[in-house]
């Protein structure tokens, strides 16, 4: 039964509204072969206002071939729809579950109070965290100066978080360096979770 699989289990949440859109990045990571796993703005109806689709949590399983060059092992995906600050009670919930939380957001969100609650809220889980940052209205230099102090108010935490960058400048960075390096921050968390497991 599905229930009963060992697997690994990677959220994606959003706080606030980054231009990325997360689950068309949570597509892009999936497969090589581009698929709309995940339901997005580029999908059949994916402008429509959402009612209720907001707050839930979608799932799908990443089952690996001998083939395989996304993960070797099995997996579970989790998407947290709308904006994670709106759906706190979801947010922990998934955060209790997860291995993995992947969170997109803007570079100008980083240190604001709703997001340093909810990466403390995670990381005190013990949780592996990738933040995605949407920096498309800053420049180098503010984009280096803030995560600066990111890091610096992360503290002991830092070994549990990887930051990798989606945009800068009024740039998207290319779709496969991105789905490239969101791929290795996650594979990397995956490994160190079983490093701490068979120490």
């Amino acid at each position: 039964m599905s229930v009963e699989c060992e697997c690994e289990i990677i959220s994606f949440v959003r706080i606030g509204c980054p231009s990325v859109s997360k689950s068309k990045l949570l597509n892009e990571i999936l497969t090589d072969q581009y698929h709309n796993t995940f339901s997005n703005k580029d999908c059949p109806l994916g402008t429509a206002k959402r009612i209720l689709s907001d707050g839930i949590v979608e799932a799908a399983w990443y089952i690996p071939s001998d083939k395989s060059t996304v993960f070797r092992n099995t997996a579970m995906f989790l998407n947290l729809r709308g904006n994670a600050i709106s759906h706190r009670k979801q947010l922990c919930a998934v955060a209790q579950l997860t291995d993995i939380l992947v969170v997109i957001v803007l570079l100008s969100d980083l240190e604001g109070t709703s997001f340093k609650e909810v990466l403390y809220d995670i990381v005190t889980t013990k949780k592996g965290v990738v933040i995605a940052i949407d920096a498309f209205q800053n420049n180098t230099i503010e984009v280096s100066e803030k995560i600066e102090g990111f890091n610096k108010t992360v503290g002991n935490h830092h070994q549990m978080i990887t930051v990798c960058l989606l945009s800068v400048f009024g740039k998207m960075k290319d779709t496969s360096t991105v789905k490239s390096e969101m791929r290795n921050a996650i594979s990397g968390m995956m490994k160190e979770k079983y490093s701490r497991v068979t120490i």
